[in-house]
C-alpha cells in the first residue's frame, strides 16, 4: 500500500466512513481537473480505464502519486468499508478479473465468519511505467477503527487477527508463522498508546514479507524503532519525524517485515488547510532537497476541498471530498521518496466535511 491513509489524528479519532459507496470512474473524472498536467494525459487515461472495471462498492478512492520531478508513476487504491451491506454486496463481484490478487482477502472478509473483526479492506493497483502490474490487499486489524466507542483491541486480539489474514493471503503454514513471529515482535513493542492498524502482504509485488501500518505518537516512534532493532537509519528518520511533526502529534508508519524489521520504512502525515509551521517547513524542506516538485507540491497543496457537482443520476445529490496526505519513505538503498496520498470520498451535499 502504500497502504493506508492518516486517517488517526489522536487516540480517540475513528475513521470517517463515506455517506455512500464510491462509483470510482466518476469520482475521478469529476476530481481530475483538480491535478490536471501532473502526469501526461496517457498516464490520466489509464487509471480512468481502470476504475470503469470496478464495482461501485467502495467507500475512500485514493490516488498515489509521486513528487518528484522525473517520476509520472501513478497507483489508485480503494478502500472496503463494513457498512450497510457492502459485505455481501462484494460477494457478487469477486470473479472480476481487475481485483487480481485482492480477490483472495476480499472473498474472506465479505464470507468468513472469523472477519468480521476486520472492519476494513484495502486494494492498491500498482502501475508502473514499465515490468509487471500488481495488485496489494491491506487488511484492518484494528476492530475499533470505524466506530467512535468501540473497544481497543488487545496486542493479543491484534495478533490473532493477523494470523487470520496471513492464513488467507500467505502460502505455506511455515512461512505464515515466520511472518508472524515477526509481526508480533513488532506489536509487542509498541507504546500503549500506539497501535497497529493494517497488514499487507507484499508477496504479489514478489517480494517477501508483510506491510504494517502503525498509529503511533511522534516522541515515541525512535525508541520503538530502538526496541524491535530496525535495521534502517536511526539518525534520518529522527530529522525528518520531527520536521514532519511536533512532538505532541500522532502520525501513521509504514514498515516491512518479515521474521525481523527490514530496512524500508515510511512516515505519513495529513496536511491541513491551514498550515502549522511544522506542516510549512517540511514542505518547503521537501523543495530545498530537490525531493519534490514544486508545482506537483502545489498541486498537492491545492487538492483538499469539495466538489459542488453531482456526478450521480441520484436524486440525492453528492459532493465530493478531497483530502491531501503526505508520505515520505525511507528506501532500502538510502534514498528518500515523497508521494502525495489524494484521498477523495462521496458524501451528501449537506453534510460536514469528514
Amino acid at each position: 500500500m502504500s497502504s493506508a491513509l492518516g486517517f488517526y489524528r489522536s487516540t480517540n479519532t475513528r475513521f470517517p466512513t463515506a455517506r455512500r459507496p464510491l462509483g470510482m470512474h466518476a469520482a475521478l473524472a469529476a476530481s481530475w481537473p483538480h491535478i490536471e498536467g501532473w502526469v501526461p494525459n496517457a498516464r490520466r487515461d489509464e487509471i480512468l480505464a481502470l476504475s470503469c472495471r470496478l464495482p461501485a462498492l467502495w467507500r475512500w478512492g485514493v490516488l498515489e502519486l509521486r513528487l518528484a520531478e522525473d517520476d509520472d508513476r501513478v497507483d489508485l487504491m480503494a478502500c472496503a468499508c463494513d457498512v450497510e451491506h457492502d459485505r455481501s454486496d462484494m460477494r457478487e463481484h469477486l470473479d472480476l478479473e481487475v481485483l487480481g490478487t485482492g480477490a483472495r482477502m476480499l472473498n474472506a472478509w465479505s464470507g468468513k465468519p472469523s472477519w468480521r473483526k476486520i472492519p476494513v479492506v484495502w486494494l492498491e493497483w500498482d502501475l508502473p511505467l514499465v515490468g509487471r502490474r500488481s495488485t496489494l490487499s491491506f487488511a484492518c486489524v484494528d476492530s475499533s477503527l470505524l466506530h467512535r466507542g468501540a473497544p481497543v483491541p488487545s496486542r493479543a486480539e491484534q495478533l490473532l487477527l493477523v494470523d487470520e489474514v496471513l492464513r488467507v493471503a500467505v502460502t505455506g503454514r511455515s512461512e505464515q508463522a515466520r511472518l508472524l513471529r515477526g509481526i508480533a515482535r513488532c506489536v509487542t513493542c509498541l507504546p500503549p498508546a500506539a497501535r497497529l492498524v493494517h497488514i499487507g502482504p507484499l508477496a504479489p509485488r514478489d517480494e517477501d514479507g508483510c506491510r504494517l501500518v502503525i498509529n503511533i505518537g511522534a516522541s515515541e516512534l525512535l525508541v520503538w524503532l530502538r526496541a524491535i532493532r530496525w535495521p534502517g537509519d536511526l539518525a534520518a528518520v529522527e530529522r525528518w519525524s520531527r520536521a514532519i511533526s511536533s512532538a505532541e502529534q500522532r502520525f501513521l508508519i509504514h514498515c516491512d517485515v518479515t521474521d525481523a524489521p527490514r530496512p524500508y520504512l515510511a512516515l505519513e502525515t495529513g496536511m491541513s488547510r491551514a498550515r502549522t509551521d511544522h506542516e510549512a517547513k517540511f514542505v518547503r524542506d521537501l523543495d530545498e532537497l530537490g525531493l519534490a516538485k514544486p508545482d506537483r507540491i502545489q498541486r498537492a497543496l491545492n487538492w483538499p476541498g469539495r466538489d459542488p457537482e453531482s456526478t450521480s443520476n441520484t436524486e440525492s445529490a453528492s459532493v465530493i471530498n478531497r483530502s491531501t496526505y503526505f508520505k515520505l519513505g525511507f528506501l532500502r538503498d538510502g534514498r528518500l521518496e515523497a508521494k502525495a496520498y489524494l484521498g477523495f470520498h462521496f458524501a451528501e451535499s449537506d453534510s460536514s466535511s469528514a
